[in-house]
């Protein structure tokens, strides 16, 4: 299980920024107003939300020296030969 949320998760967050990033854009291009589509404005700030617990999790981790963390950093970095 913990596997799958290994891969799944950084899609996860990905697919939550585009979804968050895609409904702010298409209100500031007043494609929509907000009260028009209400379910989707709730979805939007609940992963807003949610992706702001996530960096704050994430940023006090890195600030912390989390073992776990800084495995996985390593481990990307080599992935990608930096």
């Amino acid at each position: 299980m913990r596997r799958v949320l290994e891969i799944v998760g950084p899609w996860f967050w990905a697919l939550s920024a585009g979804v968050v990033v895609l409904y702010i854009f298409g209100w500031f291009m007043g494609v929509f107003s907000p009260d028009d589509i209400l379910p989707w404005t709730i979805v939007a700030v609940i992963l807003a939300a949610l992706l702001g617990w996530h960096g704050h999790r994430v940023r006090s981790a890195v600030h912390e020296r989390d073992p776990a963390l800084m495995r996985s950093l390593a481990e990307a970095r080599e992935k990608r030969g930096f």
